[in-house]
């Protein structure tokens, strides 16, 4: 059966999943390196570089758990909770007004085709 057009909002999470990770890893290279380094353990907390290269990471995990578990939702053939697509909505109206950025409007998009999809 061909896919309608807004379930392909779990292949635009993987795709900022992806970037998220790539851009964090890249942009924090020697933070990641200089934590490891003292072994990891309370490192976050000693610079605002570190905490930077934290919340890449975990945003990261944030976006991936969304992308399973729309994958999940397709694989079952149900519909998204509309919450979902409320969520993440929210989260690019508020991260572009508050840290502008060119990830947002993906973030936005993946929102509304979740609540497309949860409309069907």
């Amino acid at each position: 059966m061909k896919r309608r057009i807004h379930q392909y909002a779990v292949e635009l999470m993987f795709f900022c999943t992806a970037m998220h990770t790539i851009v964090g890893a890249a942009l924090y290279r020697n933070e990641w390196i200089a934590m490891a380094r003292r072994g990891l353990v309370a490192t976050v907390h000693s610079s605002p570089a570190n905490e930077a290269a934290f919340w890449f990471f975990v945003v990261s995990l944030f976006y991936l758990s969304i992308a399973l578990s729309l994958r999940w939702i397709r694989s079952i053939g149900v519909r998204p909770p509309a919450s979902l697509g409320l969520v993440l909505t929210s989260l690019a109206v508020v991260g572009l007004a508050l840290a502008p950025s060119f990830g947002w409007p993906f973030i936005a998009t993946a929102g509304v085709l979740v609540l497309r999809w949860a409309k069907e």
